[in-house]
């Protein structure tokens, strides 16, 4: 067979188009690439992890309870697990990129959940949204630092939370005061009480309390606090005197304030104040730091203490603060209070005595029996009186005689002194090297010996400041302070 005829008998090659990828594969592809890319993105957000400490993990649960501030979520809970010693738990927690302000040091952490207790209600929304970790943040430009203790009740002021923050201090008026208790002014919760310590050196009680910014204006140098805890009951024999601040103070204690007479400058943050053992207290407190302070000079005490009333033609015009020996020994100093209305009878020849009971005098005359004042048969008293006509007016801190009995001739004397707003002399006494001396009198040393806080001297809250507004308010609880009230 030639071999023309074999080739002729291969078969025709045919060419083909090429088999295209199916469209239904991009699908997948495009898939895969937006996962990757979120996956990156992800892992370019995830943010610094962080070690917590609780007593218990009541409420969290890995990869559902959230870290918040100001309710922003800020950081998820990754894994929750047993200490290796079973004494509590230890929580790993994601921030999110933009939350490195979280691990600074002194940041804190606790549960928010619900909660009942003394100072209310709290956590209310995690009944729908579950219980969640609060935050606050560390002071700015803190320290970084991974692990942190968390607190067992949520914080009573964040740091975010603008407002004044003072203390007041006691020695044994601390009973009743609780955390979280209210503040109180005019009857208002303006704040609450955000932490009590005791001074390791002193037997001081403090109390550290915060108030809102929006009423931080009415606490000034020269407030007076004091304790609002439950009822307060005051016995005397002018009668028996009950006091009710709030019905919350009442239930979980409390700390209110007022601001007496001129309104002093502002508090600053970290001031200090004292504490009252109730309204009274701050009350009398205040009235006494007004009017004409003097001092009597006595050979002995005699039956005078203080409160006693101080008359003026059987007037009660002023009360003995307190009571003292002197520096020698020799004699005992009774600080007395004029009241600012009656500071004009005092002159630098003004005579005090002991009007204490009745005494008796036999003379020439005949035998006269002396009573001050059926108080002062109850509990003494120091009666005065001034010549006619009268000598300058008294300066604070003039020290006088205390004499046993009075002369009949005192009693007879009868100067017109005008006790108009002018001669009203509002003001504590002068410094010790500054006193004025009375007649008779030969030392003139008036330092406290027993704690008392001597007439001579002008507390640093007391500033006044003329160009200031009276803080406004209501009928003030010191209104009557300044009229001689008992």
């Amino acid at each position: 067979m030639p071999e023309d005829d074999s080739h002729d008998e291969l078969p025709e090659a045919v060419a083909q188009p090429a088999r295209r990828i199916s469209a239904i594969w991009m699908v997948p592809l495009v898939a895969a690439l937006i996962a990757g890319l979120l996956l990156w993105r992800a892992f370019q957000d995830r943010g610094p992890m962080v070690t917590l400490t609780f007593s218990t993990a009541s409420g969290i649960d890995a990869g559902k309870t959230t870290l918040r501030y100001l309710d922003v979520v800020v950081g998820m809970v990754e894994t929750v697990r047993v200490s290796d010693d079973l004494s509590h738990v230890v929580i790993a927690a994601r921030l999110h990129r933009d939350s490195e302000a979280f691990r600074a040091k002194g940041t804190r952490f606790w549960v928010e959940r619900p909660r009942f207790g003394p100072e209310g209600v709290s956590g209310l929304g995690t009944l729908v949204s579950g219980a969640f970790i609060g935050v606050d943040p560390g002071p700015e430009g803190g320290k970084n630092v991974e692990s942190f203790v968390g607190l067992d009740q949520p914080p009573l002021k964040l740091r975010a939370e603008k407002g004044l923050s003072v203390s007041v201090h006691t020695l044994e008026f601390g009973a009743g005061l609780n955390f979280g208790a209210p503040v109180l002014y005019e009857g208002v919760k303006v704040g609450r009480v955000t932490g009590l310590s005791i001074e390791p050196d002193q037997k001081d009680v403090i109390a550290q309390i915060f108030i809102e910014e929006r009423y931080a204006q009415f606490v000034r140098k020269n407030t007076r606090f004091w304790n609002a805890s439950g009822l307060h009951f005051d016995a005397s024999l002018g009668g028996v005197h009950a006091n009710m601040d709030s019905l919350e103070s009442v239930l979980m204690g409390g700390i209110a304030f007022s601001t007496p007479g001129m309104a002093g400058p502002r508090a600053e943050d970290g001031t200090r104040f004292s504490l009252y053992r109730n309204a009274r207290t701050a009350q009398r407190d205040f009235r006494e730091s007004l009017g004409l302070h003097v001092v009597l000079e006595a050979s002995r005490l005699g039956f005078l203490r203080p409160g006693d009333a101080v008359l003026y033609r059987g007037e009660r015009v002023g009360r003995v603060l307190g009571h003292d020996l002197q520096e020698d020994s020799r004699k005992v100093g009774l600080h007395l209070q004029i009241d600012p209305r009656y500071a004009a009878l005092v002159r630098t020849d003004s005579v005090f005595w002991n009007a204490s009971g009745v005494q008796a005098e036999l003379g020439l005359s005949g035998f006269h029996l002396h009573v001050a004042s059926i108080e002062s048969l109850l509990e003494g008293s120091v009666s005065l009186a001034t010549p006619d006509p009268p000598g300058p007016k008294a300066p604070p801190g003039t020290v006088f005689k205390l004499h046993k009995q009075v002369k009949e001739r005192w009693l007879s004397w009868a100067p017109r002194i005008d006790l108009g707003r002018d001669t009203a002399s509002a003001g504590p006494a002068a410094g010790r090297d500054g006193a004025a001396r009375a007649p008779g009198v030969e030392s003139a040393k008036r330092e406290s010996a027993d704690g008392f806080e001597p007439a001579t001297r002008v507390p640093n809250d007391r500033e006044e400041v003329p160009d200031r507004p009276v803080v406004p308010s209501k009928k003030h609880l010191f209104d009557g302070a300044h009229h001689g009230l008992k």
